[in-house]
């Protein structure tokens, strides 16, 4: 994620050894984020005291718990604090013992400094496995580069898109041996010659803001090969301190057999079609159950389903009595018909994945996906359950790309079954805020910049009210249900708090009904109720939170299938 960040501090104060500290030159101090370790090198006999504090991150109050721990060489807590991120604490603990201690920082998504007295030796944990995660620019810091080393890696990773970070490896006499830049979204090992005569020494690594336009540095994850110790620290003298000339021998095969491959004994459970397991499942206490059967449910967000030979016969290997799939649906609800399927909400916004499909191809799609669903009712599960978002919608209006390029051709799709085209454009369809621009389901410059992991495209956040979006959203239920689905996953059920027309003059009726006038006068100030906005916050929280919209889904499965015709008649649940 990118965020501007304020300087939080976890201050590893003060270590009081006998006489005077002597002063030295600033060291450079990472930001660091989520799970990091610090190694430190303390006197037997002095007082370690860390003091710990935090705050807020940017455009953003990260309220992780942050949890700090000092550890003895032996593993052992010598002093431990679990507190709130505004909350300081200080941990104090005498050094009765030599060698490396460990100080502990977990701190989630906030934003965390470790300082450790300029005098005392310490590094950083980078080895493979247990990255140093940071964010930010920072550096130098140095690492020890074994004898006879020839080549060695070092693991970089920005995994979010648009993310990015620029490294430079300097070797002892200062030369840059390798520099570059780039996204880095998956995990990549850069490989480094060691030139002749320059094994054996102290190297350093620096990571700062890339200077290509459109990346962005924040989120960055470190590790030293495992031909390196995994240390870097932030004063070259240090390293000898941390490193040994250790260095990582291939791994020889095993000569243990395999054992040989076994056929089933029994065969995989089919499921069940009885009577009175479907009362026992239903929870109806009027048909004489009073106890009901345990739900087993499998949430898959799987990527390969549709096509998969192997997926229905595994499933059928322990059917769920609720598969809870992915967006495995014809109509993806934020961008139309497009090529990709399964995954959450946001899985999929680059390239090929958004590709539109046809009308003659989506076609195939909702046979497909019939298919497999009565595939897997026959392997024994009992509801399959695709995921639908409520409130998002994505692409560029502008450039008419996303799902303004399906409602372009939204005609198309009639001969399929597809409800009338709306007609406001999807931009009308968009929650607002109170100055007019529309909501967005992630914070950054609009229009200037795109919701990072979509690359081209923006991720908007639609309002209920609007008839254009109730109806496509509609759509997406009722073709879920033409293909067999026993009901959807509504994820993102909650309001941006939307100040558009239509929500204002529905908070007024809402006002009208609850209140009369006089409380009108009294509560907000004014004699009419076309005259309240939304700064009456606590009325504005409790009519959004009543505002359910489930009865539209209801209604989108009895048109699709008779089956959900009686549920359809159902008040919907307001509580």
């Amino acid at each position: 994620m990118r965020t501007a960040y304020l300087t939080i501090l976890i201050v590893c104060s003060c270590l009081v050894i006998r006489g005077e500290a002597a002063e030295t030159s600033p060291i450079p101090v990472p930001i660091l984020r989520h799970g990091n370790y610090l190694a430190i090198r303390a006197p037997r006999g002095a007082n370690l005291r860390c003091e710990v504090a935090s705050v807020a991150a940017g455009n953003r109050v990260y309220r992780d718990l942050l949890k700090v721990r000092l550890l003895r060489p032996d593993g052992n807590v010598a002093a431990s604090a679990g507190v709130q991120p505004d909350e300081p604490v200080r941990l104090s603990a005498d050094v009765e013992w030599d060698g490396v201690c460990a100080f502990e920082s977990l701190s989630g998504s906030t934003l965390v400094q470790v300082r450790v007295p300029e005098e005392t030796p310490h590094a950083y944990w980078c080895g493979v496995g247990h990255p140093l995660i940071t964010v930010g620019p920072w550096g130098p810091l140095y690492f020890h580069v074994p004898a006879s080393t020839h080549e060695f890696t070092i693991g970089l990773r920005a995994d979010v898109t648009r993310e990015g970070l620029a490294y430079a490896v300097r070797d002892p006499q200062g030369k840059i041996v390798a520099q570059d830049e780039g996204d880095f979204d998956e995990r990549t090992g850069i490989a480094i010659a060691v030139p002749k005569n320059q094994d054996g020494g102290t190297w350093s690594l620096e990571i700062s803001r890339p200077a290509r336009k459109g990346l962005y540095l924040d989120d960055v994850s470190v590790d030293l090969g495992p031909q390196l110790s995994p240390f870097l620290t932030p004063r070259p003298e240090w390293v000898a301190l941390f490193a040994t000339d250790t260095r990582s021998e291939p791994k020889t095969s095993s000569t243990r057999s395999r054992p040989a491959d076994t056929q089933p004994t029994v065969e995989p459970f089919r499921g069940v079609s009885d009577a009175r397991i479907d009362r026992a499942l239903s929870r109806d206490m009027d048909k004489g159950w009073t106890t009901t059967l345990p739900v087993t449910y499998i949430l898959d967000y799987g990527r390969d389903h549709l096509g998969n030979a192997d997926y229905v016969p595994t499933v059928a290997t322990a059917p769920p009595a609720l598969l809870h799939l992915g967006k495995d649906v014809p109509l993806n609800h934020g961008w139309g018909p497009i090529k990709a399927l399964g995954g959450e909400n946001q899985a999929y916004g680059t390239d090929e994945h958004i590709v539109r499909l046809s009308p003659a191809q989506l076609e195939e799609r909702i046979a497909g996906l019939r298919q497999m669903v009565a595939d897997l009712h026959a392997a024994g599960v009992r509801w399959v359950t695709p995921y639908v978002c409520a409130m998002t919608l994505d692409g560029d209006p502008e450039r008419r790309t996303g799902f303004w390029e399906f409602y372009d051709h939204w005609d198309d799709y009639r001969a399929l079954g597809l409800a009338p085209k709306p007609a406001a454009d999807p931009l009308d369809w968009l929650q607002r805020s109170a100055d007019g621009r529309p909501y967005l389901y992630y914070r950054y410059p609009y229009p200037d910049e795109y919701y990072p992991a979509f690359k081209t495209n923006h991720r908007f956040a639609a309002c209920w009210r609007s008839e254009g979006w109730r109806t496509w959203l509609s759509e997406v239920v009722r073709f879920a249900a033409k293909c067999g689905c026993d009901g959807v996953f509504v994820d993102n059920g909650r309001s941006q708090r939307c100040h558009c027309p239509r929500c204002l003059q529905a908070f007024q009726a809402y006002l009208q009904e609850h209140y009369s006038l006089a409380q009108a006068k009294t509560h907000f100030g004014v004699d009419s109720f076309a005259d309240v906005n939304f700064s009456a916050w606590f009325n504005f929280a409790r009519f959004w939170v009543t505002g359910a919209d489930s009865e539209r889904c209801r209604e989108a499965f009895a048109a699709g299938d008779e089956r959900w015709a009686r549920s359809a008649t159902r008040e919907p649940d307001v509580s």
